[in-house]
């Protein structure tokens, strides 16, 4: 499967509200997402993108599970690790603000 599209990514909600469409860098359109929950996944640049780009939105649920897991777990112990990377990609997948 081709990779999906670089990031980083960002949600923007169309005026109506409706919808969420997500763009990558260039401001290229990857996925809108429709008012009934429906997401269709786009890509306009490289064969298999489209699907790899699916992958990555279908794995989404369980990467931020483990990100947290594995944040909590290193708070403690920070190593190398960049905790303020780490919280900054839990709050943009949550909505949350601090």
């Amino acid at each position: 499967m081709s990779a999906h599209t670089p990031g980083p990514w960002r949600a923007l909600r169309n005026r109506l509200g409706a919808a969420i469409t997500i763009y990558d860098e260039r401001d290229r359109p990857i996925a809108t997402t429709a008012s009934n929950g429906s997401v269709e996944t786009m890509a306009m640049h490289r064969s298999g993108e489209v699907a790899a780009n699916a992958q990555l939105l279908a794995a989404a649920p369980e990467l931020l599970a483990a990100l947290q897991s594995a944040l909590t777990i290193l708070v403690d112990s920070v190593g190398d690790f960049d905790i303020a990377k780490a919280e900054a990609a839990i709050a943009k997948a949550t909505g949350s603000t601090s």
